[in-house]
């Protein structure tokens, strides 16, 4: 029996190739002969009523692998499909499978085909920067990231840390750091600019180099206190905790700006100063019942102190705002299994499934299993 397209086409291909024509390739190279009979070992491809080559073939073959779990096969094709097709939402479509899969090979040439049909699509740009991190090239990294910040509406003063904060997470942190020096040198007289070099140094523990960034953006306004309050981080990070407070509380403690009494309490919960933070941080929240990072803080407070029912609500409201969703979903489920309700606290670990505490949730969620005796589960995760 022959199959049409939509037999063997997961939903994320069904998209990607029905939002626009997909331009077919010409006849079958020997390399696509020789790619056919390697995919028919494990593949059925034989069941596939479209020609070899052909954009829509390789979209075919890549959601059957991925219905089989075949992920090498999957990103190859979702990359070939990407190369073969003039339109824009397969090059789109195979970048972020690739990217998920973290075939990161298939992703990148996959990523500029995107760039080439599309140089103005920001999303691509984002891709590409971390992308190239990954292979080492900080150069064509700084590149992408200036393209993000061009093609912003946003002035450059206002993009600049959102912008760098797209490679806060890259493992590969040397090139990442090597590629916003090279971004920054091109904005050196931004304040924003150090201070968002500063924030990456100081996530990737390069306190010296953070120190220099935010006596940088000190230098270039000293009025701004966002640098002050990076230099206090840098402080208390180097184990000047009480000088770090203090410079803080000097600079910002007193601010009336939202984001200010925000960052000084979050500060202050750092170093355990916990009613004080509290205090601040509720004064945030009450202002705004909407703030992400008040609420996620908050509860985070009540979760220190034992109280499991403030911190329920304030995770639930938290969930609530479709944003920081799979933080929410881990502290939930973390009240959960503190009050042994395993059931639904494994339910929750399962959904978490990227951010900082997805590996944690995973290993939770199997540990609930191992306890309730059920090891090929556990083992699963």
């Amino acid at each position: 029996m022959k199959y049409g397209l939509s037999v063997w086409l997961s939903p994320l291909v069904l998209a990607a190739l029905f939002c626009g024509s997909c331009a077919t390739g010409g006849a079958t190279n020997s390399a696509t002969a020789d790619a056919v009979r390697a995919e028919a070992g494990v593949l059925p491809v034989e069941e596939i009523d479209e020609k070899p080559g052909s954009t829509s073939y390789y979209l075919l073959v890549a959601g059957m692998a991925m219905q089989k779990e075949l992920y090498d096969i999957a990103a190859e094709n979702y990359r070939k499909a990407a190369l073969s097709s003039d339109d824009e939402a397969v090059a789109k479509q195979a970048t972020e499978v690739c990217f998920e899969l973290a075939r990161n090979d298939d992703a990148r040439l996959s990523a500029e085909r995107w760039r080439k049909l599309n140089p103005k699509s920001p999303e691509v740009h984002a891709y590409l920067a971390r992308l190239y991190v990954r292979d080492n090239n900080a150069k064509a990294a700084a590149k992408s990231l200036r393209a993000l910040i061009e093609l912003s509406e946003s002035e450059p003063a206002e993009i600049f840390d959102p912008v760098v904060r797209t490679l806060s997470n890259e493992e590969n942190s040397d090139v990442a750091m090597v590629a916003v020096e090279r971004l920054v040198a091109r904005y050196k007289r931004l304040p924003q600019a150090h201070y968002a070099l500063g924030i990456h140094a100081l996530r990737n523990a390069k306190f010296e180099a953070a120190r220099a960034s935010a006596n940088k953006a000190i230098a270039l306004d000293k009025e701004w206190a966002p640098a002050h309050l990076l230099l206090a981080r840098v402080m208390i990070a180097t184990g000047d905790v009480d000088n770090g407070i203090e410079y803080a509380g000097e600079h910002i403690g007193g601010a009336n700006s939202a984001y200010e009494r925000l960052e000084y309490g979050i500060l202050l919960a750092a170093v355990d100063r916990d009613f004080e933070a509290g205090m601040i941080l509720q004064q945030v929240l009450d202002d705004d019942p909407t703030n992400v990072a008040a609420l996620r803080a908050l509860g985070i407070l009540d979760l220190k102190a034992g109280d499991l029912d403030l911190a329920e609500r304030r995770f639930t409201a938290l969930l609530s705002t479709g944003r920081v969703t799979f933080d929410a979903l881990y502290y939930l489920a973390s009240i959960a299994e503190t009050r042994e309700q395993d059931q639904r606290a494994y339910k929750l670990y399962s959904e978490v499934k990227s951010g900082d505490n997805a590996v944690l949730s995973q290993l939770r969620a199997a540990n609930i299993l191992y306890r309730a005796g059920q090891l090929d589960g556990a083992l699963q995760h």
